[in-house]
């Protein structure tokens, strides 16, 4: 087989059956031609030569100019015989997987560069340990590395025995020697994954997780490498300690391979390469995946999409079709949508209110089964979901693929919670009786969801509605119907009763007072903005003679950041612009305001303009594309015009540019804004727009007062390694969410407000126990004990 061929097969083992390739791996009866008394087992301690670097995710052309430097100097400072790991995303600004072919030539020319002063000093180039993500964008770069470096090069890579394309990428790798004629060192780590990442094929991960599988998947690796079908790959094995086997160490000793141990504990030298990126979607940078999405970008393209009202499992026919098109194509049209009539509303609270009782009575696991199976239809179909939502919402692909992640963890979360809020909880009672608390359904109950966060509030309150046994009436958000419409049809598959739910979109204005109208409403879950909130509000208050609901609001909140001048700025900045610019600043927990220690503040403005630069506004389906465009024109003026304000009192510190290809459609470019004080933010501008507020240490009980006086439930996220800073600001701000994320935590500490707290609502966490029991009443039984006796 030629190269392509070969890399090809790298792409497709991505999916391959754990099971099946164990089997494969046996049935190949490979095994080490070492002698036949070899050396006995002896401790190693690792002394390795190879330089470890920092590697912070590189957001600006500055920091990958320092990161060159910083390569280039640890080479100039080398031995002969070392080796410096090199992260080749950290050699551009804002890189990304999914852009790889456009900055290959640039990538590929600056480490030729670090290949010909390595040569000069006799030092090896090694690609540090890619993910799954990252692994063929590495081969892409290496392959191109091989044919411009100087013969005479070492170059090499890492690879981790717990990827299951191990065995066909080192064949590849073998192939590219010998048709390239140029030698490559590859260094083989036993170790897992540090932090695997989200796969979008549930039953089928890219990676072996075993021990016994990733040791197999090394030993059948090393016979390979010490066969005649090798000639040109050098291998080095890093291995878990504290020993080394026998016929390991005499197949290394005989060959002249490197061998060294990492204790059990630690992590590789290239750990790196795990961590680079934050939190990379392992939906990104493999070209099963792509092809997979190309398909469905067809399919959608080739069936417009629709969505209409559903009533006992059949489609009706509602109002006239509305046209959606494209928010950044605006004359693009990519599916129809047609509103609930009165009549259909009445009809389907007929259908819901009777299918309720018979739910009500069902046993728990077989409400659990029917929404267990819903989230396995979800797993299966993650990505149809985020690209129908990334079509029709205008957030980028990658952020509704983590949106689908988190919604299918709440799912879990509320199956794993349902099963305890649902039993009956004993009672004090006096002598000779029992007295219990059981939870029954409200009934029911109207779901009104955001286009902010069409899957994830989809997930929480369907499925902690149904299983609470409660029936569900969905009104979508106008703007987010369609993401709707293809999740209900998911719920419908998953075998649940027909007239138990309904699918009614429309606006709040039309469809929406339909709903609240009715009587036979026994509750309300709303998720929106505050006004919106207030309007169902008063609308439930003017039912005549109609008893109070429970009505259980999520407006939303404020995410803010304090950031104080111990802080690492190159560690820090990519955790801000990720909170800020995620999902186009269009999700409640988007980081809104950045406190910034005044000392530290001009650099690290310096350092948020130039990432601005290398953010890439583009289409919502494309996975490369940060910022796609606002979902309505509403949404895009009224964010312009924010930009405006600020620029004509002169405190636009910096914006984005967009493209003259992308002004057909809603596009707003990322800005960041000078507040002096968190009360000048009155008005919620949904939108990627970020601002920045100076501070003084001794200042800091002004910070806390301004958050106690915003009204909004707060998730603050602390960025100290001062414990009096950090003891102060949970003690005094009244806060919903705290997160201390000093600069040595790799983790990135952005909770998304969505409890109520003030005017952020009313209603209590998703996937928290509290949740569910606000869908459910308690009843409070007393019985003589004497009767329980006589029952059993």
């Amino acid at each position: 087989m030629n190269a392509q061929q070969l890399r090809r097969g790298v792409a497709q083992a991505a999916l391959t059956d754990s099971e099946h390739l164990l089997q494969a791996l046996m049935e190949l009866e490979l095994s080490l031609s070492s002698g036949d008394e070899p050396p006995a087992a002896k401790e190693s301690h690792r002394h390795d030569a190879t330089i470890a670097l920092p590697s912070p995710r590189v957001l600006t052309t500055e920091q990958a100019t320092h990161r060159f430097n910083i390569y280039l100097n640890a080479i100039e400072q080398s031995n002969s015989g070392d080796s410096v790991l090199v992260d080749p995303f950290s050699l551009q600004g804002n890189c990304s997987v999914e852009a790889i072919d456009l900055l290959l030539e640039s990538l590929v020319r600056k480490l030729a560069a670090l290949a010909q002063i390595a040569q000069e000093r006799d030092t090896a180039l090694i690609l540090a340990l890619p993910s799954e993500t990252q692994l063929e964008s590495w081969l892409k770069i290496l392959q191109r590395l091989l044919e411009v470096a100087p013969s005479d090069a070492k170059l090499g890579i890492e690879l981790s025995a717990a990827s299951k394309r191990l065995l066909p990428t080192l064949g590849y790798l073998e192939k590219l020697t010998v048709d390239l004629t140029h030698p490559l060192f590859v260094r083989l780590y036993q170790c897992s994954y540090l932090s695997p990442q989200p796969w979008p094929f549930a039953n089928c991960q890219p990676h072996l997780e075993s021990t016994n599988s990733i040791h197999l998947n090394l030993m059948t690796a090393c016979a390979f490498l010490e066969s005649e079908n090798n000639s040109g790959l050098t291998p080095a094995l890093i291995l878990q300690g504290p020993t080394i086997e026998p016929n390991l160490a005499a197949l290394c000793e005989e060959r002249g391979w490197r061998i060294d141990l990492l204790e059990a504990s630690s992590a590789s030298a290239s750990e790196t390469g795990e961590t680079i990126q934050g939190a990379p979607c392992l939906h990104e940078g493999l070209t099963i995946v792509s092809e997979r999405l190309n398909e469905i970008t067809h399919s959608l393209r080739a069936k417009p999409m629709h969505g209409k009202p559903v009533i006992g499992s059949q489609p009706k026919g509602g109002s006239e079709p509305q046209t959606i098109n494209h928010p950044g194509a605006v004359h693009d049209p990519i599916g129809e949508v047609q509103e609930a009539t009165e009549d259909d509303t009445r009809e389907a609270f007929a259908l819901c209110t009777d299918a309720q009782i018979v739910w009500r009575d069902q046993a728990p696991y077989e409400r659990h089964s029917i929404i267990e199976r819903f989230t396995q239809l979800l797993c299966d179909q993650q990505l149809e979901v985020a690209l129908i939502g990334a079509t029709e919402t205008g957030k980028p692909l990658k952020d509704l693929l983590e949106e689908t992640r988190q919604g299918i963890q709440l799912i879990r979360q509320h199956l794993r919670l349902s099963t305890h809020v649902l039993s009956s909880t004993p009672l004090s009672a006096s002598p000779g009786r029992t007295c219990t608390l059981t939870p029954h359904p409200l009934g029911t109950l109207l779901a009104l969801l955001p286009w902010s966060q069409p899957i994830f509030q989809f997930c929480a309150t369907t499925s902690a509605a149904l299983l609470m046994g409660n029936a569900l009436l969905i009104k979508p958000a106008s703007r987010a119907t369609l993401v709707s419409a293809h999740l209900y049809g998911l719920l419908l598959q998953a075998g649940l009763p027909a007239n138990l739910t309904a699918f009614l979109p429309g606006s709040l204005e039309s469809t929406g007072h339909f709903l609240l109208d009715d009587y036979r409403l026994d509750g309300v879950m709303f998720c929106g903005n505050p006004s919106a909130a207030a309007e169902v509000y008063r609308r439930l208050t003017r039912r005549v003679g109609a008893p109070p609901l429970p009505l259980l609001t999520d407006t939303g909140g404020r995410h803010l950041a304090i950031v104080d001048s111990d802080q690492d700025l190159n560690q820090i900045l990519p955790r801000l612009i990720e909170a800020a610019f995620r999902d186009n600043g269009q999700n409640p927990g988007s980081l809104r305001v950045a406190y910034v220690e005044e000392s530290i503040a001009d650099r690290l403005e310096q350092m948020l303009k130039q990432a601005l630069l290398n953010l890439r506004i583009g289409p919502p389906e494309h996975r490369a594309t940060d910022i796609g465009p606002l979902i309505t024109r509403d949404q895009m003026d009224r964010a312009y015009l924010q930009i405006e304000r600020f620029r004509t009192k002169g405190r636009l510190i910096a914006h984005g540019e967009i493209r003259t290809e992308l002004e057909e459609g809603y596009y707003v470019p990322p800005a960041l804004l000078r507040l002096y004080s968190l009360d000048e933010l009155q008005e919620q501008i949904d939108g990627p727009l970020l601002y920045i507020v100076r501070f003084n240490r001794d200042q800091i009980r002004r910070v806390t007062d301004e958050i106690n006086r915003s009204g909004f439930a707060i998730a603050l996220s602390l960025f100290t390694d001062d414990t009096t800073l950090s003891e102060h600001i949970e003690r005094e701000a009244r806060l919903a969410e705290y997160a201390l994320a000093p600069s040595s935590d790799a983790g990135c500490a952005y909770p998304p407000t969505r409890s109520g707290v003030g005017l952020s609502g009313t209603t209590a966490l998703p996937g928290t126990a509290d949740y569910l029991k606000a869908l459910a009443r308690f009843q409070r039984a007393s019985r003589p004990e004497s009767l329980l006796d006589a029952l059993d």
